[in-house]
């Protein structure tokens, strides 16, 4: 506690000072002032919680004190010490809630007692503020959890329904939306100091939010979702369009108190309470349906007509397999580049596009798992990506996918299958590209090997050149599609990689002992 002792003569101070048993009372501060004028500033910068004052003081005469400090300090108790024991002085002590009123010269008993009757009524104002308090708290999150169950099934909580509308007097009709507020960023000092009571910074927050709303004039409850961690919920009511500005204020404030940046979703204007089976829906659509390339934008509000459908554009998997099997990694990182840059030019992906993106990743990685290690080889470490975490969502998924693809070809190194090599990824990819320019110049410059040396580990491990392997798979796609009478040999030679359909008979009676035309009509 402070106390305050205010006197024009210094000795009355002195006196006080050496009357009192200070150790007798809890004051950490006590301070002096010579007249009424330095008084208030000490009160204004110190806020004592007593004031001991004379009556007879220039520049501010006892009786003004007392009445500025009943205006603007109502909680400082005021005790007179005077040497006039005069009754209008008394009696204006009484009317603006002085505690005691001492006549000079000052009785020790007198003044210790006044002091304690003064900390006894400061320590019992706090009791019962604490108090307060406790029930307050305790009041609000009963209202919250009302609140929370009503929006999560209103038809199974009439009765519920029924008593939050009669205490927060919502009228049948009234306008309705709701806002979810995601904790998106959290300062890392912010997060160590809540890290062992969550619920106090949400309490925080909740102040912040219900503050600002009583501020503008808006008619709403902010609580705290049990069932989602990092998401404060704000119901309003009798609200328009305006509202929009008022929950950017919101964001700005928290970032502004606690360095926490959050992104809102906002519903739809609903009737109540008709409407409110559709709110928490809408409010997480807004935020899953955002353009997290927009990151300067704070509020989302829900719109079916804006949301975009998912672009399914799918990974060429085993191109990819055949990239990673030969380590050829500007192949993988061409082949990803072509995948991710529609969503480069559009510069739109939402949340639910992400998803998307990441799950179809996942399914084509465990192909490639599955292919490149053996079954009870050393477990493949899971892979996993954030995009809320990114400032470039797109690059750093980006980086993420070809961090994991190196990882994967340096194991597969270790614990691969044995079986698995270059060559039988030049075989793989020969049996999907049969039908286009192939040569061994391509396929050198597609795994990244000289000619010389493709040429020498091919024939040492497949027992013929290159050429062979092509025109034997080309020979063997051929017969199936000679099956299909419908097609000429012209269109098979083509589809097989032929452009010269003579050349293509030819080779084809080389390797088969037949022409196209005698083969089919076996």
């Amino acid at each position: 506690m402070k106390l305050l002792i205010v006197d024009n003569e210094q000795h009355v101070i002195d006196a006080v000072n050496l009357l009192v048993n200070w150790e007798a009372f809890p004051f950490q501060e006590v301070m002096t002032a010579l007249d009424g004028d330095e008084a208030v500033k000490l009160v204004e910068e110190k806020k004592p919680d007593v004031v001991l004052t004379d009556m007879q003081m220039p520049n501010m005469h006892g009786m003004k004190l007392i009445e500025w400090l009943s205006q603007f300090s109502p909680r400082t108790k005021i005790i007179v010490i005077s040497g006039y024991s005069d009754f209008n002085y008394i009696q204006h002590t009484i009317r603006y809630g002085g505690l005691d009123y001492i006549t000079k010269p000052i009785d020790k008993s007198q003044l210790e007692t006044a002091l304690h009757k003064a900390v006894d009524t400061i320590l019992k104002e706090r009791q019962d503020n604490d108090r307060n308090k406790e029930y307050h708290i305790a009041s609000q999150l009963y209202w919250e959890k009302m609140l929370g169950s009503i929006l999560e099934a209103p038809e199974m909580n009439e009765r519920h329904l029924e008593t939050f509308s009669k205490q927060f007097g919502i009228n049948k009709g009234v306008k309705i939306r709701f806002a979810k507020i995601k904790l998106h960023k959290i300062n890392e000092g912010v997060r160590r100091q809540f890290e062992t009571d969550i619920q106090l910074l949400y309490f925080a927050l909740k102040n912040i939010c219900n503050e600002i709303m009583d501020n503008q004039g808006i008619e709403g409850i902010a609580y705290a979702n049990e069932k989602e961690d990092g998401i404060i919920g704000l119901f309003l009511w009798g609200v328009d369009e305006g509202c929009i500005h008022v929950l950017g204020r919101m964001a700005a404030a928290i970032y502004h108190t606690y360095k926490i940046e959050v992104i809102i979703g906002l519903s739809e204007i609903h009737g109540y309470p008709e409407g409110l089976s559709c709110l928490l829906n809408e409010s997480s659509q807004a935020l899953r349906h955002r353009n997290i390339f927009d990151r300067q934008r704070k509020v989302f509000e829900y719109d079916p007509a804006s949301v975009r459908s998912i672009m399914y554009l799918h990974m060429n998997r085993e191109d990819f397999l055949i990239a990673l099997k030969s380590h050829n990694s500007h192949k993988i990182r061409d082949l990803l580049n072509h995948y991710l840059d529609q969503y480069r030019r559009e510069r739109f992906l939402s949340v639910h596009m992400m998803e998307h993106l990441i799950a179809e990743y996942e399914l084509d990685r465990a192909f490639w798992v599955s292919s490149l290690f053996e079954v009870g080889a050393r477990a493949v470490p899971v892979w996993g990506y954030d995009p809320e975490t990114e400032e470039e969502p797109i690059e750093g998924l980006y980086e993420a996918i070809i961090t994991d693809l190196q990882r994967l070809m340096s194991l597969a190194d270790q614990y691969g299958n044995s079986s698995d090599n270059v060559i039988s990824s030049v075989k793989v990819y020969i049996e999907h590209h049969y039908d286009e320019r192939l040569s061994l110049k391509s396929l050198s410059d597609e795994f990244y090997l000289s000619k010389e040396h493709l040429s020498r580990k091919f024939k040492k491990e497949a027992g013929g050149n290159i050429t062979e392997y092509i025109t034997n798979v080309r020979m063997k796609k051929a017969k199936e599609l000679l099956g299909n009478r419908q097609m000429t040999v012209k269109d098979v030679a083509s589809m097989v990689g032929f452009e010269d359909e003579k050349y293509f008979s030819k080779v084809f009676r080389k390797v088969v002992g037949l022409s196209p035309l005698e083969y089919r009509r076996i």
